[in-house]
């Protein structure tokens, strides 16, 4: 199905492909991968449409995951943005102006990325009860309050969405990548943005 026109009466087909450097994380560090994705042509409207996997965000060079540990670091973390230190004791270093983007685009999406994170876990986790999973709520870090005076309930969304995350991932012992990838899937499919 074309994302442009959505008719599905005419079959799109395959158009060639492109290449594509991606950061990503294997076996504990930063690694580029090189992807091959399809482009597909839609002869009702004319347009290229290509399918990446769901773990590709669109326009960016770092996949998911890789975006998500930048912003629990920088969301569970003392130390202020601007410090420039390794995250999560790996090559991963980015600029503050990269992380400033990252985080004004999340915290936009704070709430889709909290529920879409939600829905894929309890999917994932039937038949049994989620309530197991939070049992004494889910409060931001005490130093909140001074290091996010400006936007603090968009920023605390944003690190409750993370801990459910890591506590799903502890619950249900899978790869962050695949959970991050599932909740990508489910917002594509449901027009949301996930992330950003």
């Amino acid at each position: 199905m074309c994302e442009h026109c959505e008719q599905k009466e005419r079959l799109i087909h395959a158009h060639g492909s492109y290449c594509r450097f991606l950061f990503t994380v294997m076996q504990g560090s930063l690694t580029t991968v090189k992807m091959w994705i399809q482009r597909w042509f839609c002869p009702s409207c004319g347009l290229t449409v290509s399918t990446p996997p769901p773990d590709v965000l669109p326009y960016y060079q770092s996949c998911s995951l890789v975006v998500t540990l930048i912003l629990c670091y920088c969301l569970s973390s003392t130390h202020g943005i601007h410090s420039r230190q390794p995250y999560m004791n790996t090559q991963i270093t980015t600029s503050e102006r990269t992380i400033f983007r990252y985080l004004n685009k999340a915290t936009a999406n704070a709430m889709v990325i909290q529920q879409l994170i939600r829905e894929v876990i309890i999917d994932a986790i039937e038949p049994k009860p989620v309530e197991t999973l939070f049992k004494g709520g889910l409060d931001p870090p005490a130093f909140f309050k001074t290091k996010y005076r400006q936007s603090l309930p968009a920023i605390s969304k944003l690190w409750r969405s993370f801990a459910i995350l890591t506590l799903g991932l502890i619950e249900l012992n899978i790869q962050p990548c695949n959970l991050l990838a599932r909740a990508r899937k489910k917002a594509n499919t449901s027009r949301k943005k996930f992330l950003f």
